[in-house]
């Protein structure tokens, strides 16, 4: 999944990324996200052109083993 726009998630909404998925956030925004790892094997998620996760107020970033996270340019609140 490519995000290259800007996504408000409502509160109590939850990403799960099952295992393999990929997300790859280039240039556009998630915000008050939850992330819910399904499965984590080969999961990976990818910040581009200054693209951005901003959680959901009161939790926590963390990315399980298992996960691949590169960041090039962006940022994760």
């Amino acid at each position: 999944m490519r995000i290259t726009n800007d996504i408000n998630f409502y509160r109590g909404v939850t990403l799960n990324l099952a295992a393999g998925s990929k997300l790859i956030v280039d240039g556009g925004s998630l915000t008050d996200v939850s992330i819910n790892y399904v499965g984590t094997p080969g999961t990976s998620i990818e910040i581009i052109n200054n693209g951005s996760i901003k959680y959901l107020e009161n939790q926590d970033f963390s990315v399980p083993l298992g996960t691949e996270l590169e960041m090039n340019y962006g940022t994760i609140n």
